[in-house]
C-alpha cells in the first residue's frame, strides 16, 4: 500500500524522470537520432500521466497494491499518455466548453491531442522500436523503414513539453516543490 504521505515523493520522482527524458529527447533530436528521440518523448508523456494518476488519488488515504498494478491505470502505457492529455486540458476545459459547448473533443483534436492521435503515437512508438513481421504483406518491417520519423519525433517533443508544463503547474497548485529548472521550449 502507498500511503497518502508518499504521494508527493512519487509525483516528484515522476517529474524528475520526465525532465530527464525530455532532456534526452531534445539531445537526441539535435543529434538527429529521431527514433530514440521519439521514444524519450513518449516516455516523458507516460511519466507525466503516472503523476496524473497519483494526483487523481490525492484525496484517498492510500493507493493499494492492486490499484498500483492495475492494467488500466498506472501500468497501462497508453492510458498514462491519455492521462497526461487530461492534465494539459484541465485548466483550459472551462474556457473550451464555454467557447465550444457542442463538442470539446473536436477542439482537443484540432489542438493535436485527441485520444485517437495519442493512440497513433503509441502505435508509432511500437513500430519504430521493434522489428515486426507483417503477415498481410508477407514481409519483415523494421524501424528504419518508416517514413516521417523526424517530424513525428519533433511533434512528440512539443507535446511532451506541454505535458511537462501542465504537470509543473499542477504541482505548484498543490504546493509541491518542483524541479524549477527552466524548460527549454526552443526547437531542437
Amino acid at each position: 500500500m502507498i500511503p497518502k504521505a508518499e504521494y508527493e515523493e512519487g509525483i516528484k520522482l515522476c517529474e524528475r524522470n520526465a525532465r530527464i527524458s525530455i532532456d534526452e529527447c531534445t539531445t537526441l533530436l539535435k543529434q538527429r537520432h529521431f527514433r530514440q528521440a521519439f521514444f524519450f518523448g513518449v516516455l516523458t508523456m507516460e511519466e507525466i500521466g503516472k503523476a496524473g494518476f497519483i494526483f487523481e488519488k490525492w484525496d484517498d488515504p492510500h493507493i493499494s497494491k492492486n490499484e498500483w498494478k492495475d492494467k488500466e491505470t498506472f501500468f497501462h502505457h497508453l492510458n498514462k499518455i491519455l492521462k497526461g492529455k487530461d492534465m494539459l486540458y484541465k485548466d483550459l476545459e472551462k474556457d473550451i466548453r464555454q467557447r465550444f459547448p457542442n463538442d470539446v473533443n473536436i477542439v482537443i483534436g484540432v489542438l493535436g491531442h485527441s485520444d485517437q492521435e495519442l493512440r497513433d503515437i503509441w502505435d508509432y512508438r511500437n513500430k519504430i522500436l521493434f522489428v515486426d513481421y507483417r503477415f498481410n504483406e508477407a514481409c519483415w518491417k523494421g524501424p528504419q523503414e518508416l517514413a516521417d520519423v523526424e517530424k513525428r519525433a519533433r511533434d512528440v517533443h512539443d507535446k511532451a513539453i506541454g505535458y511537462l508544463i501542465a504537470l509543473t503547474e499542477l504541482m505548484q497548485n498543490h504546493e509541491i516543490e518542483t524541479d524549477l529548472k527552466k524548460i527549454d521550449t526552443s526547437k531542437p
